[in-house]
């Protein structure tokens, strides 16, 4: 093979090397980032989410609570005022339950939230019914819908959520693993390529060095 042939096919083997490490680093840099872009807007927002419902049903069940106490104590003003509370975060509850709708992604977390939205329905439905046995001063009939209709009711939405929170914790223990593993594997090609590149280099540098001293 001739010199310049011999340096052509060092050049090439250098160029491609370089042109390898390049583009195996953007799709490793883009890969990560997708991870990064899913962990940030999907599955820590449904980790949020989930939280907003934990708290709003203890809320909900405190106001409710509030509401039955003030009507046996025939105080209408904190009773209104504990209804106002009751309605604001029920509002917040649906409004998480919606978001969640829409960031759910496969067939469990759908149906969870969906059972999470018709017990919701429950409660509210209950809240209804409760509100009704309160006018009309039946105090029995309003607890009894209290201790059997809603109560039960939101503290089953706050257990369903509290699980939720941790299967997206563990969903992001997971992408964290995956993404150090990904990183850990492209800093392992990257320096076996530099190597490479390395042995290539010298390769050349020795042609070059033996053709100019024949010369």
């Amino acid at each position: 093979m001739s010199l310049g042939r011999k340096l052509l096919s060092g050049f090439g083997a250098m160029l491609a090397l370089v042109l390898l490490h390049s583009g195996g680093a953007l799709l490793v840099t883009r890969d990560l980032n997708e991870d990064l872009k899913h962990a940030a807007e999907v599955t820590a927002r449904k980790q949020y989410l989930a939280g907003e419902v934990n708290a709003a049903t203890s809320e909900m069940a405190s106001c409710e609570r509030g509401v039955v106490l003030s009507a046996m104590l025939s105080d209408r003003a904190h009773s209104d005022e504990y209804q106002q509370q009751f309605r604001a975060r029920a509002a917040g509850l649906q409004k998480a339950l919606d978001d969640l709708h829409r960031l759910a992604e496969n067939g469990e977390t759908s149906s969870r939230v969906q059972t999470l939205d018709q017990q919701t329905a429950l409660v509210l439905q209950g809240h209804e019914e409760l509100q009704r046995f309160l006018v009309n001063q039946q105090m029995d009939a309003a607890l009894t819908i209290f201790s059997q209709k809603v109560q039960p009711r939101l503290e089953e939405i706050g257990k369903a959520a509290s699980s939720l929170v941790d299967e997206e914790n563990r969903e992001l223990a997971a992408a964290s693993s995956a993404s150090a593993a990904k990183s850990t594997r492209s800093t392992a090609i990257s320096i076996g390529l530099t190597l490479l590149a390395l042995a290539v280099g010298v390769v050349v540098f020795l042609v070059v060095r033996h053709a100019s001293a024949a010369l």
